[in-house]
């Protein structure tokens, strides 16, 4: 009980970085700490919610909190915490408009400061997401060829699988608008808003976040 805020955040992180798991202290920890999510820094949230990735701990309420919380303090969210926001959405199959809207804009103002492991990151959630966003993707691989010689392997395949994923989708959706009727293109739209979760063995590796 004597524990603050930023001590539940650090026992959170080094607990997924030993990989060391204990649900019920954890979920402890986590419930502790996202009744003041608001309050804490943009790069603790990140931190808790790569926690929960790192240790497959779910639990909605709590990361819903930590999600919004990461959303309202976009503006002052570092290229690295943003990517590592939407990584663990990812991971844990947390879908929040909010927070991808909020992150498109604070990317565009900001991908000038954006190195390629971010730039991984974002590529590859918007296609895990499903989400067509023309000009975000056109700016990261501007930015990525800017600094391609920072890509590792692993990094560039990543890239490459976010692409042709996109482009896929797209593919698909442009051929369905082109033969739906009016009913059935207010159903595709609302579907174009959800998560298109993908299965693992479609990319040829998950970006790792250290």
């Amino acid at each position: 009980e004597q524990l603050g805020a930023q001590d539940c955040v650090l026992l959170c992180w080094s607990m997924a970085r030993a990989r060391h798991k204990d649900p019920r202290l954890f979920h402890a920890l986590l419930l502790r700490v996202s009744g003041c999510a608001r309050q804490l820094s943009p790069d603790s949230v990140s931190c808790l919610l790569w926690s929960c990735a790192r240790v497959g701990h779910y639990h909605h309420a709590s990361v819903s909190a930590l999600v919004l919380a990461a959303a309202g303090s976009m503006e002052r969210c570092s290229p690295h915490s943003l990517g590592r926001c939407l990584w663990a959405c990812v991971a844990l199959r947390h879908y929040e408009p909010r927070l991808l809207r909020a992150a498109r804009v604070r990317a565009l103002a900001r991908m000038q400061l954006f190195e390629p492991h971010s730039l991984v990151l974002v590529m590859w959630s918007l296609a895990k997401f499903g989400v067509l966003d023309e000009q975000l993707a056109a700016a990261v691989a501007g930015q990525a060829l800017q600094c391609l010689a920072g890509f590792t392997m692993q990094g560039l395949a990543n890239m490459a699988w976010a692409v042709a994923k996109l482009q896929q989708q797209g593919g698909q959706q442009q051929q369905w608008g082109r033969t739906s009727g009016s009913r059935q293109g207010k159903k595709q739209q609302w579907q174009q808003q959800q998560p298109q979760q993908q299965q693992e063995h479609d990319s040829p590796g998950q970006p790792v976040q250290q």
